[in-house]
């Protein structure tokens, strides 16, 4: 029995060993680690930090009892607090860095339970990298930025390697990657103590879009980034339908660029209004019938001129009934419009539109209903003609001033200006023998006058 327990002990430290995986992980990808791993050439007051990943292979649980490390210049950091046990199939991730000092080699020993993994890294002197206007950097994540530049155009900077070294420096290699970047500088240089080399990187945007690159220059490497992005929409062209415009109408409004669209893009049309006087704010009964709002989608395809408004080719929209100007104006916030993105249409103040009238008789009384707008919120006076069997007035007019009434009704209104008055008259005497009505109604843009409105 004591023998099976000592040879039991025995193996389970091998048993344990064989549950875990070492890898280092950049990005996505795991690259097993054995025995040695190198951090490869790290420039002078530098630091690089490398992921590793012990995985638990087994069927059960293990537990990482010792994570340590032995060496100068490396350390472990971002840890979970040891023990740490590990489910079977997850892993423990911790970051290995290393911070050397001097120029020359360095080496320490990483143990993850009782696996030993050599560990390699080399101080190497490395130039110090600058850049000039437009681009931007290098920040304290070693990103040098071209900045936005619109599709199909180039941005060029220039670079500096500086040697603050009291001795000459090579630098190799000195590449530059990444489609959209490109390099004049040779494949390495010699810099004397002290002194600085430049050279230019240009990056092309071909198209729209962020685009990465990176420079490495000896031990260093940078990160290059520059976006590409679609200049403004060619200007709008608005048609209408009509070239004057009045209340209580129903236009079509298609749009067009002065170009082809050199991307797909979408955005909004959308309507304003602003009334000519000041007895309203608004009318909402200026709007875009399809929606029954003042703003609608609109999308146009690379290599097209024409605007799909609302799904359509064209949109139709309301006029209202109050005068003033309605403003149209495209809107494209991921792109932009280059030129005018408004145009605006004039409803003018105009006599009152009668939409019907009716003449009725009751045994001494005779009623009138006018349905009606005023687009300018001026009525006031009516005049009241009325007529016997052969159209003769039976006494001179009638004039009644309604101008406070419809101030009253109008004030504050936002559906716009359409009314229904009815008016009625007591008769004395045999009403039968008026048989119709002339009424003219005024406002500030005019009269309009309503003939033989015929008594029944």
């Amino acid at each position: 029995m004591i023998a099976r327990l000592i040879l039991a002990a025995a193996l389970t430290p091998f048993a344990v060993h064989a549950q875990i995986s070492l890898f280092v992980v950049d990005g996505s990808t795991e690259t097993p680690v054995t025995t040695v791993y190198g951090f490869g050439q790290v420039a002078q007051g530098d630091t690089k930090d490398v992921l590793f990943r012990a995985r638990n292979n087994g069927a059960s649980a293990l537990t990482v009892t010792k994570l340590a490390m032995s060496g100068i210049g490396f350390a472990i950091v971002n840890t979970a607090i040891i023990p740490f046990t590990v489910a079977p199939g997850s892993a423990l991730d911790f970051t290995m860095r290393f911070t050397g000092g001097p120029v020359g080699p360095y080496t320490a020993n990483l143990q993850v339970n009782t696996q030993i993994v050599l560990l390699l890294a080399t101080i190497v002197a490395g130039p110090t990298v600058g850049v000039a206007a437009p681009c931007t950097g290098p920040d304290s994540q070693r990103l040098i930025s071209f900045g936005r530049v619109q599709q199909g155009g180039q941005v060029t900077c220039t670079f500096t390697l500086q040697n603050p070294f009291t001795q000459a420096l090579i630098v190799s290699p000195i590449t530059v990657s990444g489609a959209t970047f490109s390099a004049t500088q040779a494949s390495s240089a010699s810099i004397p103590a002290g002194q600085f080399i430049t050279f230019t990187v240009r990056f092309t945007a071909a198209t729209m879009g962020t685009f990465n690159g990176t420079l490495t220059a000896g031990p260093r490497v940078y990160n290059l980034s520059g976006t590409g992005f679609s200049g403004p929409l060619p200007a709008p062209i608005f048609t209408f339908d009509a070239a004057t415009f009045l209340s209580g109408q129903q236009h079509t409004l298609s749009m067009r660029f002065a170009q082809p669209s050199t991307v797909d893009a979408n955005g909004a049309l959308t309507m304003a209004f602003t009334p000519t006087g000041s007895v309203v704010s608004d009318d909402s009964a200026i709007q875009f019938t399809a929606s029954g709002k003042r703003v609608i989608p609109f999308s146009v395809a690379q290599g097209a001129s024409n605007l799909v408004l609302n799904t359509q080719a064209n949109v139709i929209f309301s006029t209202g009934t109050t005068a003033g100007k309605i403003t149209f104006t495209l809107e494209s916030p991921a792109f932009g419009i280059s030129g005018a993105a408004s145009t605006s249409i004039t409803i003018a103040g105009a006599p009152m539109t009668i939409s019907s009238s009716s003449a009725t008789r009751r045994v001494n009384d005779l009623d009138i209903s006018i349905w009606a707008f005023d687009n300018t919120y001026s009525a006031g006076r009516m005049d009241f003609t009325f007529n016997d069997a052969g159209g003769n007035p039976v006494a001179a007019a009638i004039t009644a001033d309604f101008t406070s009434a419809f101030s009253s009704f109008f004030r504050g209104q936002i559906l716009g200006s359409a009314f229904l008055v009815r008016m009625t008259f007591p008769v004395t005497g045999d009403p039968q023998t008026i048989r119709s009505v002339d009424v003219t109604v005024a406002n500030s843009a005019g009269n309009v006058r309503l003939s033989r409105l015929n008594f029944p």
